[in-house]
């Protein structure tokens, strides 16, 4: 039993460096697609525990390195990933904010309505939920002021096209 949890924990390692690596060459590379770096690792079930103790112990690594060196920069990205595991650990448990923040990224109105016909249909129940989870961003955005980043435009058209397709839905 003890060679087998040995084993695991050090596959899990393995898994959590290769996926640091995937995130750091994205970064570098292309940081316009760090959203689909993330949602690739999410689907695959990569954000997990192992990953975030990994970061951690990069992290104090880090700290003790610089106590012998003063370049930092890579504490502060490792900081910034680390933010990132985190944050896509939580919106992995709501469906309905992923489902949103991926309709608001789709900028063409047919893939838009397409996506958003084909998320709908997987469950009646997440159809149900996410109707109102819209239907109460929508009504948040048109109530107060938004942050620039947040485009209200499109969370107005995921609701009108959400409202369509579920009209076309049972009850």
């Amino acid at each position: 039993v003890a060679l087998l949890r040995g084993y695991i924990s050090a596959e899990l390692k393995l898994q959590a460096r290769d996926a640091v690596r995937y995130v750091l060459r994205t970064a570098v590379e292309a940081p316009h697609d760090m959203d689909k770096c993330f949602k690739l690792l999410a689907d695959a079930g990569k954000l997990n525990n192992a990953l975030a103790a990994y970061v951690d112990d990069l992290l104090e690594q880090q700290v003790h390195a610089r106590e012998r060196d003063s370049g930092n920069l890579l504490s502060k990205v490792l900081t910034i990933v680390k933010d990132r595991i985190d944050a896509e650990r939580h919106v992995a448990a709501s469906d309905e904010l992923r489902t949103l923040a991926e309709a608001i990224r789709i900028q063409d109105p047919t893939q838009r309505r397409d996506y958003l016909e084909q998320a709908l249909s997987t469950s009646l129940d997440f159809a149900q939920r996410f109707e109102a989870y819209i239907a109460d961003a929508a009504a948040y955005v048109h109530d107060n002021k938004v942050d620039a980043h947040l485009d209200a435009d499109a969370i107005k058209d995921v609701s009108r096209l959400v409202a369509q397709l579920r009209a076309k839905m049972p009850v």
